[in-house]
């Protein structure tokens, strides 16, 4: 059964159980561009990205339900791929620097950089068989 809420509380509950560091990547990545898209929603930009942020993190829970702590729970992040362009677009036309222009900046780096990663976790999930952020226990 889907449940996005408990699903997102447990996979985010499992992530801190194992890293601070992804725990914190998280908040930085997922926070401050949903409430800043939320925000600005106005903009076409910012709708589009708190729209990616919210459909990935239900993908990421549906993924960590099946696959948990996989690498191939990067696959979420390709709803980023057509809102990196908008944004990219949207810097290209700045004339003045407020509040929304610093979070364009802030989302189009932290979602630009997650790709990134999510490129090389991809590589090494199917290129070198590490197929999870963590070594699998075994009890």
């Amino acid at each position: 059964m889907i449940n996005p809420i408990a699903d997102f509380f447990a996979m985010r509950r499992d992530i801190v159980a194992r890293s601070k560091l992804l725990s914190i990547w998280g908040f930085l990545l997922n926070v401050p561009v949903l409430i800043g898209g939320l925000a600005f929603a106005t903009r076409p930009v910012a709708a589009g990205a708190a729209a990616a942020i919210l459909i990935s993190l239900f993908i990421a829970t549906q993924m960590h339900k099946r696959w948990p702590l996989s690498r191939l729970i990067g696959l979420c992040h390709v709803v980023f791929l057509p809102v990196i362009p908008l944004q990219l677009i949207e810097l290209a036309n700045i004339a003045s620097v407020g509040a929304f222009e610093i979070w364009l900046v802030y989302s189009t780096a932290m979602m630009s950089v997650c790709v990134l990663i999510d490129v090389f976790d991809l590589f090494r999930y199917f290129v070198l068989g590490n197929r999870t952020y963590f070594e699998q226990r075994r009890d």
